[in-house]
């Protein structure tokens, strides 16, 4: 995010519907194809968890590097500024998807980036 307010947080996930098919504009919440984070939850397919896995999307500075990336167990995990914040909790994604993020009106400029792949430490061995 290049330029904003900061009246509102940033919200991103993924989506399995193909871009292409999505009507734009289209708020992302309770979509059954798609897992929004949120500041105080996500929602997975239409339903909401309470969660703080999003709590670093709440004040984020002007040039802020916010992603989302699947691991080898095509688990969610969210990135803010260069750091893993974890696990979006009980998840799965099947299929292809591709990264989403909601904008509100206070976010006058925003970049996206060329996909980054990250190596995840072995989830059976590395402790969250």
């Amino acid at each position: 995010m290049n330029k904003g307010e900061r009246k509102w947080p940033l919200y991103v996930g993924a989506v399995t519907e193909y871009p292409d098919s999505l009507t734009v504009p289209r708020v992302a919440w309770g979509w059954e194809s798609a897992v929004v984070v949120y500041t105080s939850n996500f929602t997975d397919r239409g339903n909401t968890t309470n969660s703080d896995i999003g709590k670093a999307l709440e004040n984020l500075p002007l040039y802020s590097r916010v992603g989302v990336g699947l691991d080898t167990s095509r688990r969610l995990h969210l990135h803010v500024n260069g750091a893993d914040q974890g696990i979006v909790p009980h998840l799965s994604l099947s299929g292809p998807c591709w990264a989403m993020w909601q904008l509100t009106d206070d976010k006058s400029e925003f970049k996206t980036l060329p996909v980054t792949y990250f190596q995840y430490p072995d989830p059976m061995t590395h402790v969250w």
